[in-house]
């Protein structure tokens, strides 16, 4: 397996998240655009999205830290082959993975939950990194559905690589757009 340093994974996120903080105060025509080439999603939608899944990521690791006896938390088990291409390979496969219905954003986000719900997501990231050091202590395993079951660092390194992966579908579809707006 690779190595996950959950330092660089949080320097990585926290990289991400201010691209996403900026693209939050994008235009209307920007932040709502839906470019079907790219994506049946808006940014706005995309960051609903990326907010919802982390705090979920984010969640199981604070079950993992609080506490190690919790019936989630399983001592065997392996990550799935989705999961294990990601934390391989870095990157997820454009359209080879369908998130779970509950992941997936409603037909319209107004900015405003789009935002608090990536606030809090962003705080939580901020909790999690002022421990990060513990993270490579945390040997339980939590199962994490289609994922499989997983260690901290793995959910963690997935929670990057989810999060860098939406956010270039994100900066596409504002490109597109853009694109668009010029012709």
């Amino acid at each position: 397996m690779i190595p996950i340093f959950p330092k660089r994974e949080f320097l990585l996120l926290g990289k991400a998240y201010g691209e996403l903080g900026r693209i939050l105060g994008h235009p209307d025509e920007l932040f709502y655009a839906v470019e079907d080439q790219v994506s049946l999603w808006s940014p706005a939608q995309e960051i609903h999205h990326i907010a919802i899944v982390n705090r979920e990521f984010f969640g199981k690791i604070e079950v993992l830290y609080r506490d190690r006896e919790e019936e989630d938390i399983v001592r065997r088990g392996l990550p799935s082959v989705p999961a294990m291409i990601g934390l391989t390979l870095g990157t997820i496969p454009r359209g080879k993975v369908q998130a779970p219905a509950r992941f997936e954003p409603p037909p319209e986000v107004m900015r405003e939950e789009a935002a608090a719900l990536f606030a809090e997501s962003k705080r939580e990231m901020a909790s999690l990194a002022q421990r990060a050091g513990g993270l490579n202590e945390l040997t339980g395993r939590i199962d994490m559905g289609p994922l499989g079951k997983l260690k901290a660092l793995q959910i963690l390194k997935l929670a990057r690589v989810h999060t860098q992966f939406h956010l270039g579908v994100t900066k596409e579809i504002v490109r597109a757009r853009e694109a668009r707006q010029r012709r």
